[in-house]
Formats: C-alpha cells, sequence, structure tokens
C-alpha cells in the first residue's frame, strides 16, 4: 500500500486567538511538514489539517502544534458515568459511522448480510 494513500483529516479547535499575520505564517510552515499533506482551513481558533498517519501520529500533529504556540482546548470533564459513557458511545459511534445520518439499506451492502 502506497504510503502517500492514506490521509486522515483532524480538527483542532485551540485555546487562545492568534494574529492574523501569524496565522500565514505558522500556515506555511506546517504545509512544509512531510507528514502533512494540506492545511484546509486555519483561522484564529479552528485549525483543520490531513496528514499522514504514516509519517505522524495525532499526537505528533498535536505536539508539532504547541512548537508553535498554539494548544488545543481541553475538553471538559463529564462527572455523570452514564452521561460520560452516552459520550464515549457517540464518538465511538461518530468515528465508526462518520457524521452523516445513517441509511439502513446500505449498513450491510458490503459483506451482504441483510437482516
Amino acid at each position: 500500500m502506497n504510503e502517500e494513500l492514506q490521509i486522515e483529516e483532524i480538527i483542532i479547535p485551540f485555546e487562545r486567538d492568534i494574529e492574523e499575520k501569524n496565522l500565514s505564517e505558522i500556515k506555511v510552515q506546517l504545509e512544509s511538514n512531510e507528514g502533512i499533506s494540506e492545511v484546509l482551513f486555519f483561522t484564529n481558533n479552528v485549525l483543520k489539517l490531513n496528514y499522514s498517519p504514516y509519517v505522524l501520529s495525532k499526537k505528533m500533529v498535536i505536539d508539532l502544534l504547541a512548537a508553535y504556540g498554539i494548544r488545543p482546548k481541553q475538553e471538559e470533564k463529564i462527572k455523570n458515568p452514564f452521561k460520560r459513557f452516552i459520550h464515549k458511545l457517540a464518538k465511538a459511534n461518530e468515528k465508526n459511522f462518520g457524521s452523516e445520518p445513517l441509511e439502513c439499506c446500505k449498513l450491510n451492502k458490503e459483506t451482504g448480510v441483510n437482516n
């Protein structure tokens, strides 16, 4: 499998605003990195980019951003165990099925299993 075929997208909201002149400098520096294929969206508080997981891990991308002074927002801790479970379940479903509504007719199309 060709390494360049596998590309993942990451969206990172960060804590503080960055000045407009620094945004373009950081964008150029990020795009010059071997593992980052494209910076899709970069405003003063949200970054969206494509990267190769064969070259960089998600943690390495976040560490690279930290080197430029960009710190991701920390998620709020959910104290209620049931709400925490539901939140984790929702994240897992979004990862597995995407953020679009499910179409039940297409769910088992690839495996050929019909329920």
